[in-house]
């Protein structure tokens, strides 16, 4: 159950006198095991449990970083990205190997699944 006046003490939400109460289930270990887990899924090239992560569409667009972003933005975040985020992730994907597009690709997913606007529902 969750206190509807929790605002997260030391958090902008209480300094600016806003409400948070999805909050008290977010701690620092569960943002960092989530991160963890994602990047084990995300980064795997073998099939595990039944996962074999293949981002063809994603692996065909890591050859030209705005148009991978864009992608990522709409699939997995339904246009919500904002330039900040969409800058991140076009220079790690600039940064990686350009004869590699499958660990673009895969790069590209990992930051976009621990982006705030994929881990938040509006």
């Amino acid at each position: 159950c969750y206190r509807p006046g929790f605002g997260g003490a030391g958090l902008s939400t209480a300094d600016a006198g806003l409400v948070a109460p999805e909050l008290q289930i977010t701690t620092a270990p569960n943002v960092i095991k989530y991160t963890n887990f994602m990047e084990d899924f995300t980064l795997r090239d073998t099939d595990v449990d039944g996962w074999n992560g293949q981002y063809e569409d994603e692996i065909a667009l890591a050859g030209d970083p705005d148009a991978l972003v864009e992608h990522l933005n709409l699939v997995y975040t339904a246009g919500r990205m904002d330039e900040a985020t969409k800058t991140r992730i076009r220079n790690v994907i600039e940064s990686a190997p350009e004869d590699d597009p499958r660990d673009r690709a895969q790069l590209a997913v990992l930051m976009t699944v621990t982006a705030r606007e994929f881990i938040t529902q509006q």
